[in-house]
């Protein structure tokens, strides 16, 4: 975890031009307290989000979880050929919402 908290760009602050805000959901719950919030730069990839959520949870994007943005209707996963794109290119600005799925049950009760 402490390897990608290093690449976890800092927070911009509240109201600052240019954020986006998203709502991570960890697992297939709608449980609000299974939800993170954190407030991005539109310019920042999806590369620095997948640091975040290796930072702050025991999940591994890519090994035992995955990313699905899931902000409109129909679910679209967040694949690594994703990483090097700004929030504002994936549609994730002024705000979004991206699922971690585990890839094992068990996983999701520890996240």
């Amino acid at each position: 975890r402490d390897a990608a908290a290093r690449r976890v760009p800092n927070e911009p602050p509240e109201g600052a031009a240019g954020n986006t805000l998203l709502c991570i959901h960890l697992g297939d719950s709608n449980d609000k307290n299974r939800c993170m919030w954190r407030r991005f730069e539109s310019c920042n990839t999806l590369e620095e989000v997948v640091a975040y959520v290796e930072s702050q949870t025991p999940f591994q994007i890519g090994t035992n979880a995955e990313l699905i943005d899931v902000t409109l209707a129909t679910p679209k996963p967040l694949g690594r050929d994703n990483y090097g794109r700004t929030l504002q290119v994936l549609d994730l600005w002024p705000s979004g919402h991206i699922r971690v799925r585990a890839m094992s049950p068990e996983l999701m009760a520890v996240g």
